[in-house]
């Protein structure tokens, strides 16, 4: 090309990491191999998330270096993806938008992506009151289920007399989303519900109104 750059991207599905990172291609092996051969460059090889697996992340696939613009015998600066939710990591150090030059131009570097931490809160409130019964806070990674549903709390508030208005949940399992920085934020309304006391249902004064632990009692007379 006119700026005397090397692009090439090579496409393979690796099914093998060895311990120091070459890679043991199935469909791809000639061609990785040939790559190589004829370049004393490295690839940029990219895996997620958290661990060498077999998925390339994000569907990228290995990419070899550039060459540096004022010596073509050099490797140029290497930018690396950002995925908003993700951490790039190289040996474990992140690597920020601006890349870096590899030290070793005729090694492979090892990119690794890991889920970045996420938080998500559900708040249950009393409409009547407007107080806030309970607030549970959940912890978790990016795009991670959180094994949490409201299913449970909203029985034990029904036991107790409350009626469902609205769940912003949807009775959904909650999943962490990819926004570093902003909680996830869910509320569950209640009102109190009502019974009707009257001679055919007089309620028996101390016993509990509601069959949840902690409910209101029948007032004497």
């Amino acid at each position: 090309r006119a700026d005397g750059k090397v692009h090439q991207s090579i496409h393979f599905s690796p099914s093998k990491v060895h311990a120091r990172g070459i890679i043991a291609i199935t469909s791809s092996l000639i061609e990785y191999l040939l790559a190589k051969l004829l370049s004393f460059q490295g690839f940029i090889v990219i895996f997620g998330v958290g661990s060498l697996s077999n998925n390339p992340f994000k569907g990228n696939t290995p990419t070899q270096y550039p060459n540096d613009p004022n010596d073509p015998n050099k490797a140029g600066k290497v930018v690396i993806p950002q995925y908003e939710g993700y951490t790039p990591k190289i040996n474990g150090v992140p690597v920020g938008p601006d890349g870096f030059i590899p030290t070793d131009p005729g090694e492979d570097t090892i990119v690794v992506y890991t889920a970045d931490a996420q938080k998500a809160k559900v708040a249950y409130i009393d409409d009547k009151t407007g107080k806030t019964l309970k607030t549970d806070s959940l912890t978790g990674v990016t795009n991670a289920k959180s094994g949490y549903t409201t299913a449970d709390s909203i029985k034990t508030y029904q036991a107790l007399g409350y009626k469902l208005v609205s769940d912003d949940t949807k009775g959904a399992e909650i999943v962490f989303d990819n926004e570093d920085g902003k909680d996830q934020s869910y509320t569950v309304h209640f009102i109190h519900d009502t019974i009707t006391v009257d001679p055919e249902n007089p309620g028996k004064p101390g016993e509990p109104i509601n069959p949840g632990k902690g409910s209101a009692v029948y007032p004497d007379g």
